[in-house]
This record gives C-alpha cells, structure tokens and sequence, in this order.
C-alpha cells in the first residue's frame, strides 16, 4: 500500500512539481523500496516533458536510457554498503 501511494505521489509530481523535486522523489523511491522500477517511467516522463532540443548534453534518448539505467545499476550495488542496509543482507 505504501509503495502504490508513494508511485502516485510521484507520478502527480512529475506533472505539479519542478523536474528536480520529481528526480529527488525518485531518488528516494529507490533507497526506500527495493527493485523500484518505477524509476525508469519517471525519468521518460521527465525526459519527455524537460529536454530541450538545442541542448549539447545528452539529447539523444539513447544515450539519456543508457544514463538512467547506469544510475540505476550503481545505486543497487551501491546499497550493500550502506549502513542502513547492512542489517538486510
């Protein structure tokens, strides 16, 4: 129940909120649950919504996915060592 209303609160600030308040709610979406895959649809929503055209820095939606799941990948090994996460694993 909590994670359902966590995705609403998320996707409703996607569409309210700055880019940047969106990207720190995903963010902690994932330290909170695990396997938040919730993520990937947040970052193409604000993909989608944010980029700008003429910008020099990762414009290509090819390169912003390989970006996005790189974040992914290093957060989810970077959790064992957190000393929040010792006791789970």
């Amino acid at each position: 129940m909590k994670r359902v209303l966590f995705d609403i609160i998320l996707l409703l600030s996607v569409f309210i909120f700055p880019w940047w308040i969106s990207t720190i709610l995903a963010f902690i979406g994932i330290f909170v649950f695990t396997q938040f895959y919730e993520f990937f649809g947040v970052s193409i929503i604000i993909y989608a919504l944010y980029t700008v055209s003429n910008s020099q820095i990762i414009t290509s939606p090819i390169w912003f996915s390989v970006f996005v799941s790189l974040i992914y990948i290093a957060i989810q090994f970077s959790r064992r060592y957190i000393i929040l996460y010792k006791n789970e694993i």
